[in-house]
């Protein structure tokens, strides 16, 4: 929410390194907000791997103290890397396999 993006993207890759779905949530948000559509659709990726997060984040960052306020910029953060990560035509994902 601070607008450093570059920062909170080190942090989170970090975070993300120890096998947590929200630390590749983090990855997929800051990853989107520099325009990095290869590292958040990567994110996005590793992500589905951990259902139980993946499902719904939302709820999950509620649950962990998280404000209605930084619930939903996370939330729009994440829904913009997703469109992100996918072609333009909505369909295609952004990186090769």
């Amino acid at each position: 929410m601070l607008e450093r993006y570059e920062q909170a993207l080190e942090q989170a890759e970090i975070a993300a390194s120890k096998g947590t779905g929200f630390g590749q949530f983090l990855v997929a948000i800051n990853a989107a907000a520099i325009r990095d559509a290869r590292r958040a659709a990567e994110a996005l990726d590793a992500l589905s791997n951990s259902p139980s997060f993946a499902q719904d984040p939302a709820d999950f960052m509620r649950r962990h103290g998280a404000t209605e306020e930084i619930v939903s910029e996370a939330m729009t953060r994440y829904h913009e890397a997703r469109r992100l990560a996918l072609g333009p035509d909505g369909a295609e994902p952004a990186i090769q396999r």
